[in-house]
């Protein structure tokens, strides 16, 4: 995924990827949780690599040559100093993506930071993601994050499936002990903490055996 910007009316693929990010992190030793802020008090010679950096691999990834320096970019730039904004601005949008965690005390909510490193990246990618070497590094980090949440979302949902699952079938087991008119619900039997403030939830008896009596020949299906 790389887009197109016109510095001094040139015509020139960028990309800031995590390929962009790798160089640009080598060459000027800043860390990975520093790049979210690097518009605050930038200097000219870091702006300037920056563009650099996501110019070199948008031409990795549209499969152009690459022969233009960075004394090439600031000649340029001298005759269009507006392209400054425009590629900062595309360095925004792909970056995308957030540094920063939420953690609930019982007091408060409270914010705390996250320290990455391109190991921490890797591990995350390579090991959680199941991507390839590959396919990591040719993500701009807004796609690779949206990829990170939506995996927590997943692993998210298939636990609360697994503790609904387990409360309607301990739910079933109690029932047949009890007499109707002291019949169990699945939540006042327990209330899952992303149930509060659900109406409607509280199945009645009938409700919960009917259930189970699919459940059962879905099983004898398979």
């Amino acid at each position: 995924m790389f887009e197109y910007v016109k510095i001094n009316e040139k015509t020139m693929p960028v990309k800031y990827g995590f390929n962009a990010l790798r160089h640009f992190s080598r060459m000027t030793g800043t860390s990975i949780n520093d790049m979210e802020n690097l518009g605050d008090n930038m200097t000219f010679d870091t702006a300037l690599t920056l563009i650099f950096c996501g110019l070199l691999d948008g031409a990795r990834a549209a499969k152009e040559g690459f022969t233009y320096t960075i004394d090439d970019l600031a000649d340029d730039l001298d005759n269009d100093m507006g392209a400054i904004d425009r590629c900062m601005s595309l360095f925004a949008d792909q970056m995308g993506g957030k540094k920063v965690i939420k953690k609930k005390s019982s007091e408060k909510e409270v914010k705390e930071e996250v320290i990455w490193t391109w190991d921490k990246i890797e591990e995350l990618g390579l090991g959680q993601l199941g991507m390839t070497y590959s396919d990591l590094y040719d993500l701009i980090p807004r796609a690779f994050w949206n990829a990170v949440d939506g995996y927590w979302l997943t692993q998210e949902n298939n636990q609360k499936k697994e503790w609904e699952r387990i409360r309607w079938q301990t739910c079933c087991l109690v029932n047949v002990h009890l007499p109707r008119n002291k019949q169990m619900t699945l939540q006042k039997l327990m209330k899952f903490d992303w149930e509060k403030g659900i109406e409607g939830e509280d199945k009645t008896y009938e409700e919960t055996m009917f259930e189970y009596e699919k459940f059962e020949k879905r099983k004898k299906l398979k």
